[in-house]
């Protein structure tokens, strides 16, 4: 299901950077994580695990699968993760952190998309900047923002388009990093071509 578009900017929040992982399986293949039922796109995926061993730090875990579970014995309404195959969660998760961020709302004309972080989570504020963004029927592509602001109350990060462009009515999710390192590599090149190709 699309963003929705009316009701811009939606109510709802305070949105995390990370998400609390309240059990674990022995075999450290699954997590089960309090958040909503779209915070993490469908897998294959990459999400950053924090843990409570302060000597491991935090590790990067792919995903093979996101299933919404309901609330029951093991806790509360929430998230299971389930790594990809040879792939393992750390001993002593205590929180994910997904590496593409949920569009809660598209303004209907496209000039604004609202997405389900703190500012402090979206690295490349205040922009001007490009994200990777997912559609409803799984296409990727690179889009501009001119300004990433915060909204009031935690309600998440509004991206705004430059003149001339628009965000797509069906974003489902932004993703950074690789927005981050085509934005480093076109720096690179720029200091190269400045310095003579040294």
């Amino acid at each position: 299901a699309a963003a929705p578009t009316s009701g811009f900017p939606k109510a709802g929040g305070p949105y995390s950077a990370a998400y609390p992982v309240v059990w674990e399986s022995k075999d450290g293949e699954k997590v089960r994580v309090t958040a909503g039922a779209r915070t993490f796109q469908p897998g294959p995926a990459k999400v950053k695990v924090e843990t409570g061993d302060a000597f491991s730090g935090a590790a990067t875990v792919t995903y093979a699968g996101a299933a919404a579970v309901v609330a029951d014995r093991a806790g509360p309404a929430g998230v299971l993760l389930t790594a990809e195959h040879g792939a393992r969660f750390p001993p002593q998760a205590t929180a994910v952190e997904p590496a593409a961020l949920e569009v809660v709302a598209v303004r209907a004309d496209g000039a604004q998309v609202q997405v389900a972080a703190p500012l402090s989570a979206f690295k490349l504020a205040p922009g001007p900047g490009a994200v990777w963004l997912t559609r409803a029927n799984g296409v990727q592509a690179q889009f501009p923002f001119q300004t990433a602001a915060a909204l009031l109350g935690g309600g998440g990060v509004l991206l705004s388009a430059p003149n001339g462009f628009s965000f797509p009515a069906d974003s489902l999710y932004v993703r950074q990093e690789q927005a981050e390192a085509h934005a480093e590599q076109a720096a690179a090149g720029k200091g190269r071509a400045a310095g003579g190709g040294l």
